[in-house]
């Protein structure tokens, strides 16, 4: 089963049934780490996982009473060699055995932290323009013609002429 996932993918096999751990080249590679530097072990996983991401460890039972192939599909982040931490986007399937015990999870990691930078980015940018239009430096507008909704800043409203409470925010 682990064919599916080799070649230069960041890849994990979890089989705890068995009490083995894999973890691919590339995999630790993502982390800033040489193959012969971590142990594939599942404490591994667990040492490198931030702390507040500790929900997202693959051994986290999903849906109560599950049986069979679940796959899942997460966002954390891990902790690199260097000391910061990576975003990672985890997809894989988890293998239940018939009394609902978690017996195998495999799956590979990409790096999604440009996405992330990028989208903390926007998030910035459009406080900064909320925060400039709610003290009336710049009007800002925001039309949604499908779901009939719209919103305008207060400075916007004030150079129409109108104060804050004036106008609702539905059409």
């Amino acid at each position: 089963q682990r064919a599916i996932l080799v070649g230069h993918n960041a890849h994990f096999d979890l089989n705890f049934l068995k009490h083995e751990v894999y973890y691919s080249p590339t995999w630790k590679k993502m982390l800033g780490y040489a193959d012969a530097a971590l142990p594939n072990t599942y404490e591994t996983w667990l040492n490198l996982i931030h702390p507040d991401d500790s929900a997202a460890a693959p051994d986290r039972k999903g849906k109560a009473g599950s049986v069979g192939a679940r796959s899942f599909s997460h966002e954390f982040r891990m902790k690199h060699a260097l000391g910061h931490h990576v975003w990672i986007h985890c997809v894989g399937i988890q293998h239940y055995g018939p009394n609902g015990a978690l017996q195998r999870v495999m799956g590979a990691h990409l790096d999604v932290g440009d996405r992330k930078e990028f989208e903390e980015a926007g998030l910035r940018a459009d406080e900064r323009l909320t925060q400039l239009g709610d003290r009336g430096r710049v009007g800002l507008f925001d039309l949604d013609f499908g779901a009939g909704l719209y919103w305008m800043s207060p400075g916007f409203k004030s150079l129409l002429g109108y104060a804050d409470g004036d106008l609702p925010n539905t059409l």
